[in-house]
C-alpha cells in the first residue's frame, strides 16, 4: 500500500424499533413496544502532509440513540384523587381479592364535612383536623401540578386494586455522543521519529437510569442527565541511535469532566416524599461534578549486546481528582407528608362507622397516607447544610468538595538473557 496516497471511508449503522418484539408486560398493559432508534455514523481519512515525512489520520464518529425502558409506577386511581377511599370489608385489598369479592367493597369520602359525618362521628369532618370553618379540600398544588402530571392506572399488577394501581410506560433515554480522534506521524530523519494522538469524547445522556435520572412519569421528562467531556493526548519520540540502541520517550495526559445534573419539574425546589405512590420527584442523589486528570511521562532505553537485551528507564505519574457533590446536602431538601409526623384525625373506627365495614391496618395506612397527600399535610421538612471553614457556619447550597492528588516516580532495570546451547 502506498502511504503517500489519501485514503478514507464513511460508515453508517442504524437500528430500528420495527425489528424488535414487544415484551409481555407492555402487551398486557396495552403499551407499545419500547422504542430503540440508534444511529452511529462517521468517517475517517488519512494521508501525507509532506511526502515520505509527515502523515495524518482523522476519524470521527457520532452516536445518536433514543430508546425506551419499560417501567411500572404506582399511581392513584381516579376515585382516590377525589378523596374517595375504598377498601374490602375485613380483608386486605389486593387486585386478586378485589376482583373476587366485589360485594365487599366499601367506600368513604375522606374529604366530606356534613351532617352525616356529624351524626356518625360527633364532629363535622372525617378528619378532625378540619371543621366547617376550615373544611378539608384538595391542595391546589398537589391536585393541580402534581396529580396533573401523574397518569391514571393502566394495569393492576401493582397497587391495591382500589386506590392504587400501576402505570406502565416506556421511560425515555436519549444519548448524543461525539468522538473525534486525530493522529500525526513525522519522521525527522533515519534515526528520529515522532507520533502523537488526540482523542476527545463528548457525551450527553438524558434520563440516565444508572444515576436515578430517568423519567418517573412521561409528562415530567427526565430528572436529569449525565454529561461527559473526556480528552486524551499522547506523544512518542523514538530515537534509533544504532541497530542495537533505541530510546523511546512517551508522554500523555488523559482526563475530563463527568457531571451528574438534576432537573426539577415543579415550582418547588424540594424533593416531594409522597406516600403510597411513586414519588414524582425524588432524586436519589444531588448534582455531582468530577474533574480528573492523569499525566504520564516515561523514558525507556533498550540496548542489545550479545545474548543480552537490557532495558532501563523511569516513569512519572501525576494524578488529581476534584469533586463537587450535593449527595449529602441536597440543597433543595425534602418535604415529607408522613402520617407519623402529622397524623390525620381519623382511625379504623371512624371508617367503620361511615362505611359499615371493617378496614384492616394496611388499608387504614393507605387511607391516612392518601389524606395527607391530598391536603398537603406536611409532616417534616429536611434540609442539610455544609460548612466551608471551621468558622464559616452553615452555608446554604454549598457542595461537598474533595481534592485528591498523588505523584509517583518509578525506575526499572531489566536484563533478558538468551542462552545459546
Amino acid at each position: 500500500m502506498n502511504q503517500n496516497q489519501f485514503r478514507g471511508s464513511l460508515f453508517e449503522f442504524h437500528r430500528n424499533t420495527v425489528f424488535n418484539a414487544n415484551e409481555f408486560f407492555n402487551n398486557s398493559a396495552g403499551v407499545e413496544r419500547a422504542p430503540l432508534l440508534r444511529h452511529q455514523f462517521g468517517g475517517r481519512i488519512g494521508g501525507p502532509i509532506f511526502r515520505d515525512k509527515t502523515f495524518f489520520f482523522f476519524g470521527y464518529q457520532q452516536t445518536r440513540e433514543s430508546k425506551g425502558v419499560s417501567v411500572n409506577r404506582t399511581v392513584y386511581t381516579a376515585e382516590a384523587r377525589q378523596g374517595i377511599f375504598r377498601f374490602l370489608d375485613n380483608i386486605q385489598a389486593i387486585p386478586e381479592r378485589v376482583a373476587a369479592n366485589p360485594g365487599l367493597i366499601r367506600s368513604v369520602n375522606l374529604m366530606q364535612c356534613n351532617a352525616t359525618v356529624q351524626a356518625a362521628l360527633g364532629r363535622p369532618c372525617v378528619d378532625s383536623r378540619f371543621n366547617l370553618t376550615t373544611p378539608s379540600t384538595p391542595d391546589p398544588f398537589i391536585a393541580g401540578q402534581v396529580f396533573g402530571a401523574i397518569p391514571l392506572p393502566n394495569n393492576f399488577t401493582v397497587g391495591d386494586g382500589l386506590n392504587t394501581g400501576g402505570y406502565r410506560f416506556n421511560a425515555s433515554v436519549r444519548t448524543v455522543e461525539h468522538l473525534p480522534s486525530f493522529r500525526l506521524d513525522h519522521r525527522f530523519n533515519e534515526k528520529h521519529a515522532f507520533f502523537g494522538t488526540v482523542n476527545y469524547l463528548d457525551r450527553d445522556i438524558q434520563g440516565v437510569f444508572i444515576n436515578d435520572r430517568e423519567p418517573i412519569y412521561p409528562a415530567l421528562g427526565p430528572l436529569g442527565n449525565r454529561v461527559t467531556h473526556s480528552r486524551g493526548f499522547s506523544g512518542t519520540f523514538t530515537s534509533t541511535f544504532s541497530p542495537t540502541l533505541i530510546n523511546e520517550v512517551r508522554a500523555g495526559m488523559v482526563g475530563g469532566e463527568n457531571a451528574f445534573l438534576i432537573n426539577q419539574p415543579f415550582s418547588t425546589p424540594f424533593n416531594l416524599d409522597l406516600n403510597t405512590i411513586s414519588d414524582p420527584y425524588s432524586v436519589g442523589n444531588g448534582t455531582e461534578i468530577r474533574d480528573n486528570r492523569t499525566v504520564n511521562v516515561r523514558d525507556t532505553l533498550t540496548w542489545v549486546r550479545g545474548n543480552h537485551q537490557i532495558k532501563t528507564g523511569g516513569e512519572f505519574r501525576d494524578r488529581w481528582l476534584d469533586t463537587r457533590t450535593n449527595d449529602l446536602n441536597i440543597p433543595f431538601g425534602d418535604i415529607n407528608f408522613n402520617r407519623t409526623d402529622n397524623a390525620p384525625g381519623f382511625d379504623a373506627t371512624s371508617l367503620r362507622r361511615l362505611a359499615n365495614g371493617a378496614v384492616v391496618t394496611t388499608d387504614l395506612n393507605t387511607a391516612l397516607d392518601l389524606m395527607n397527600n391530598l391536603v398537603r399535610a406536611i409532616g417534616s421538612v429536611t434540609r442539610r447544610y455544609n460548612v466551608t471553614s471551621i468558622d464559616s457556619g452553615f452555608v446554604p447550597d454549598e457542595p461537598t468538595r474533595g481534592f485528591f492528588q498523588s505523584r509517583e516516580f518509578d525506575a526499572f532495570f531489566q536484563d533478558t538473557w538468551r542462552s545459546i546451547m
